[in-house]
């Protein structure tokens, strides 16, 4: 008898040990998966951090942590992850009590975006492994990766003909009494253009900008629309890595720059316009807006949003870069319009060599064709 109650005093023990551990076992349990804080240029490699600790007195002999990111980011262990329109990735961990583990994971970026990671799954298995036990831990954690940047060489002659139009534009002076606002400091910026008064309240060294008549400005106009039925990826990435190319080259040589694009912003949902602006934070926005660019959404007819946007893009007489593959004659007209109100105008026209192209010219506007390899 006396066995009897010690064997089912034995498998009460094992049963109350069992629902404790199911009750508590992820109570003390903290993951963290966090991307690196420094973007990173399309193509490069990457890394994310992960962190497991766990404050309590359970044990976890096997806890998987599952987490969904997108397939453009490629991980090293694909054994450990299942595809599909998203990538999980799986890694698997032996956690004792009080006991914090780091991990890092680097990965490959295949295309340029905005990732992000908002939930981890954690799964383990009860002492006896009869029951699986899971439990979602909410967090929140983004990389950008910035379009990939085309070689200067290859983009001597685009940039020679901007140039062109900019110095044919630009005032040789500016007008020291007519002040248009503040910038950051860049190196070759005079001293005595420094606004010391606005630098202290900014804790930032920011220089006078004076009016012109016009004063130098470059508009990129990105069309990633789609003619027909047909998507042309390849085609619409090329622009936008002209788009990012051309820009930085710009504000290098401290021109402002400004983006407008019928591509849907990632995050707001609305079509992107990035106001004029130099310096390494407007690269930074620049490179940015770009990557957030979703081109599998059908966009805003182009022509509709130049006309909308006119009275912004074509403020002081910018120079416009038009970087497109479309030559519909609802965008040629729209094109028109922009150089009659003074602002000179570059049509990019991004092509394969299946694309004919039948646009030989167009009034008031020079087209440069961009030949994108398939």
């Amino acid at each position: 008898m006396t066995v009897i109650f010690l064997i089912a005093g034995a498998f009460f023990a094992v049963w109350l040990l069992e629902k404790i551990y199911q009750k508590n076992w992820s109570n003390g349990l903290t993951v963290s998966i966090k991307f690196q804080s420094e973007p990173v240029f399309e193509g490069k490699k990457a890394s994310l951090t992960e962190t497991i600790e766990n404050r309590s007195w359970m044990f976890m002999p096997v806890l998987q942590v599952g987490f969904r990111v997108d397939r453009n980011l490629k991980f090293p262990e694909e054994e450990n992850a299942a595809v599909s329109d998203k990538l999980y990735e799986r890694d698997i961990f032996s956690v004792m009590f009080y006991q914090k583990i780091t991990r890092e994971i680097r990965f490959e970026t295949a295309k340029r975006g905005y990732y992000v990671i908002d939930r981890a799954d954690l799964m383990t298995k009860t002492l006896l492994a009869t029951e699986e036990l899971h439990e979602n831990a909410e967090l929140f954690t983004y990389l950008y990766v910035y379009p990939r940047l085309i070689s200067v060489d290859s983009l001597e002659v685009i940039f020679r003909r901007m140039m062109g139009e900019i110095t044919a534009q630009r005032r040789i002076y500016e007008d020291p009494f007519a002040f248009r606002g503040l910038r950051e400091y860049m190196p070759g910026d005079p001293l005595n253009k420094i606004n010391w008064k606005a630098s202290a309240r900014a804790m930032d060294t920011l220089v006078n900008v004076h009016d012109s008549t016009e004063s130098a400005r470059c508009c990129f106009l990105l069309d990633v629309e789609d003619e027909g039925i047909l998507r042309f990826e390849q085609v619409h990435e090329e622009g936008i890595r002209l788009a990012a190319s051309l820009g930085a080259q710009m504000m290098e040589r401290q021109i402002p720059v400004s983006l407008l694009s019928n591509g849907v912003d990632q995050v707001t949902g609305e079509t992107i316009y990035l106001e004029s602006g130099s310096g390494m934070r407007q690269k930074n926005r620049l490179f940015e807006s770009l990557a957030r660019l979703k081109t599998e959404e059908e966009p805003e007819p182009f022509p509709e949003l130049l006309k909308r946007y006119l009275p912004e893009i074509t403020r002081e007489h910018p120079l416009c870069v038009l970087i497109t593959r479309n030559q519909r004659p609802k965008l040629v007209e729209a094109v028109q319009e922009i150089t009659r109100t003074g602002a000179s105008l570059l049509w990019i026209a991004t092509v394969t060599r299946d694309i004919p192209w039948k646009l030989e010219r167009v009034q008031g506007a020079e087209i440069i064709r961009w030949e994108v390899s398939e």
